[in-house]
């Protein structure tokens, strides 16, 4: 059994602030230097707050979200162990998880045309997905 701790950083996509996680895998030989792994884990995410105006002449439209997400990635890996020398040992590692998501991101919406103001609060649903990885250890 092999723990990772796992520290995930947004991307373009600024909706997301840094996540972190922990993984807990189980390794299983094939033949020398080749392994299975069957993993399960758990990540959080927090939003990055933010707020957005946009106006168009009369019309203004602004938008304030917060919230997390938190994440159960499950799948399987493969690892290659090369023979370097016996104080070197360098672990590639490639895998596939499905991604289990719960997301409570809350969106609070306003917007105001001159004469009309609506108010109101939407939830964005994040979809479960497939995430591939892989990585270099040594």
């Amino acid at each position: 059994m092999v723990v990772n701790a796992t520290y995930f950083s947004p991307s373009e996509d600024e909706l997301y602030d840094f996540g972190i996680g922990v993984e807990l895998q189980g390794r299983f030989p094939i033949s020398d230097g080749l392994a299975f792994g069957l993993a399960a884990g758990f990540a959080g995410w927090e939003v990055e707050e933010q707020s957005a105006m946009l106006v168009d002449g009369i019309e203004t439209l602004k938008l304030d979200m917060s919230g997390s997400a938190s994440l159960l990635p499950i799948g399987v890996s493969l690892f290659f162990q090369p023979e370097l020398s016996e104080r070197l040992t360098m672990t590639f590692e490639g895998g596939l998880r499905y991604v289990l998501v719960n997301s409570s991101v809350d969106m609070d919406v306003e917007y105001f045309d001159g004469a009309t103001v609506a108010v109101f609060k939407e939830e964005l649903d994040i979809d479960n997905g497939f995430d591939g990885n892989h990585c270099g250890r040594y």
